[in-house]
């Protein structure tokens, strides 16, 4: 009991504490709002509050402005034959990617490829997949926590058809932090080939 009050006292100070006092680094996990878009949303939810799915006028008004916002997130990518999808958050992104690439491609494959580091929403819905019959490598990372590039070339078969994001990316770090141009040569010329396989049968989820 001791203990769980010392805890909720710490953090009840760190609550409290002013944001200039604080170095945060968790900004991959969740950043803090930009006051332009802590302004434009406000204006937006006061003004354009009623559901877009409705028929009246305030709802169609509604409806216009997110049809804007799909288009203008495509013209911001150059994207012309694309969909803009609105998720509740990336737990619900993260799901509808890949278990909706899995299921459009089960018929070229049904082995898909991670790691350990992965989030849990992204590890978790690999899990799931193996219930309708995929099967899920899950590649262990070092003491430095990357992925081995001969761990991954080992786990590719003829029927992959998606290696998890953290994968691919853990492992362009080292292009990042390594000191000799001779590593990252050698490095990159293994990535070469890893993405040469992949896409070649057009099986890397971007």
């Amino acid at each position: 009991m001791t203990r769980m009050r010392y805890s909720s006292a710490c953090m009840l100070r760190i609550l409290v504490t002013p944001m200039d006092k604080i170095i945060y680094l968790d900004n991959a996990s969740t950043s803090r709002v930009n006051p332009e878009v802590l302004d434009s949303f406000n204006q937006i939810t006061l003004k354009y509050f009623a559901n877009p799915s409705s028929i009246h006028a305030l709802g169609q008004e509604s409806n216009r402005l997110l049809e804007k916002s799909r288009e203008q997130i495509l013209n911001l990518f150059n994207l012309k034959h694309h969909e803009v999808i609105f998720t509740s958050g990336a737990t619900e992104a993260n799901n509808l990617a890949i278990k909706g690439y899995a299921f459009a491609n089960r018929t070229r494959g049904n082995h898909i490829i991670t790691s350990v580091s992965e989030h849990p929403s992204v590890l978790n819905t690999f899990k799931q997949l193996e219930k309708f019959g995929y099967e899920i490598t899950i590649l262990p990372i070092n003491k430095e926590g990357k992925v081995e590039v001969d761990d991954v070339k080992a786990a590719l078969k003829d029927n992959t058809i998606l290696v998890g994001n953290t994968v691919l990316d853990i492992d362009r770090l080292i292009l990042i932090n390594n000191d000799t141009k001779e590593e990252i040569s050698i490095i990159g010329k293994e990535f070469q080939l890893l993405e040469n396989f992949m896409n070649n049968q057009n099986q890397v989820l971007d």
